[in-house]
């Protein structure tokens, strides 16, 4: 643990046998982790999707059609939430639901225009946007972002093997050409 980092985004849940705060976005201070928000998936909206399809003769889990089901479910549609703690700051609140209604009404990419990695490389231009495809399949930070990206020897032994077939360093890149952002109810 590097003493100076001190906000961290972590998984998604805490499993239900341990009752650490370390999930979601927490604060880590003297006094142990303090939670601050966490996204909440929304299954039942995903669920529905694929049954409504089913019922209309639509459905196709092998993608083989003209429309493949897309699981690419972010916090642009409403099966991804985000809770917030009560201590969150509710103006930071409110920015980030702005950016919701606005990633749900396809009016904001933060994937789009010129986007540069740490080492100054253009990897967006400036009148473009990165696919889907392009963003899962990134092995690159931003140049606003501080820090480097693990080497395969710096990950926990369990997580070699993942990182491996499917992680930035994968010879196996996603081959995904049907996802949109968003999925409407």
């Amino acid at each position: 643990h590097d003493p100076e980092i001190t906000v961290i985004c972590n998984r998604d849940l805490t499993a239900p046998e341990n009752t650490s705060r370390d999930f979601g976005l927490y604060v880590r201070s003297e006094e142990g982790a303090r939670s601050v928000a966490a996204l909440v998936p929304r299954w039942g909206v995903f669920y529905r999707h694929v049954i409504e399809q089913i019922l209309s003769g639509t459905f196709d889990a092998a993608g083989s059609g003209s429309a493949p089901l897309s699981y690419w479910w972010g916090v642009g549609s409403d099966a991804l939430d985000v809770s917030f703690s009560s201590r969150f700051d509710p103006f930071g609140v409110r920015l980030i639901r702005n950016l919701q209604a606005q990633l749900r009404e396809n009016s904001f990419n933060p994937f789009e225009g010129l986007l540069l990695d740490q080492q100054g490389v253009a990897r967006c231009a400036e009148d473009q946007a990165l696919t889907p495809a392009e963003i899962l399949t990134m092995s690159f930070l931003a140049d606003n972002v501080v820090g480097a990206l693990p080497s395969a020897e710096e990950l926990v032994p369990s997580a070699r093997p993942l990182v491996q077939s499917q992680g930035i360093a994968s010879p196996h890149k996603a081959e995904i050409s049907a996802i949109s952002w968003n999925q409407k109810n």
